[in-house]
């Protein structure tokens, strides 16, 4: 019996891990490539402002 549960595969309600977490691993690669060009935008701004 333990043998078989082992073998099950993983369910998002017995992994260890929260929520958080979880979005972060299942999120697209589409979505985290625009959070960066959201954040590179910033940064250059913040950048020309400086100056």
């Amino acid at each position: 019996m333990q043998r078989r549960s082992i073998s099950t595969p993983l369910h998002p309600s017995i992994l260890p891990i929260d929520n958080s977490q979880l979005s972060e691993l299942r999120r697209p690669q589409e979505e985290d490539s625009t959070y960066k060009i959201r954040h590179a935008k910033k940064f250059a701004r913040n950048l020309i402002d400086g100056e």
